[in-house]
């Protein structure tokens, strides 16, 4: 009588094991649609570090450089307007005022000691994000 058990057992297990075999060889057809058992966040690209075109393949001059790759090296002007000497990782200077636009954002404001500039990126959620970067005057003490 265990015999039988034990070799219906077998065979049962046998056959599921086929069974499952045989449905996942076709694999899954989506039919496009999403599989339900993913997560819809692995869909989007998520932790991925954003690498800028080089040089050469982006706009000349200011309009073409990141915020992180120019430094203020003066500002002049009246309080009325003023303009900012911003040096490039190009060697070269710019000039630039309230609303000039770089490759990542814009300058949102110039003081005596520092400039704001207002970055755009859209997050990984795909939603616009502005964020502030503040860089000061660095000037050599003698």
């Amino acid at each position: 009588m265990i015999d039988r058990r034990l070799f219906q057992f077998v065979t049962i297990a046998a056959l599921v094991v086929c069974l499952a075999g045989f449905c996942l060889a076709d694999g899954y057809n989506s039919q496009g649609k999403r599989d339900p058992f993913d997560s819809p966040k692995s869909d989007t690209i998520a932790n991925t570090i954003y690498t800028p075109p080089s040089l050469d393949k982006r706009p000349p001059g200011l309009p073409g450089l990141l915020i992180a790759e120019v430094t203020v090296t003066g500002v002049a002007g009246t309080q009325q307007e003023r303009v900012v000497i911003l040096k490039g990782i190009d060697n070269a200077s710019y000039l630039a005022r309230k609303g000039s636009k770089l490759y990542d954002g814009y300058l949102l404001s110039i003081s005596p000691e520092e400039v704001v500039f207002v970055r755009e990126m859209i997050d990984e959620h795909g939603a616009k994000k502005t964020v502030r970067v503040v860089k000061r005057l660095y000037t050599e003490d003698k």
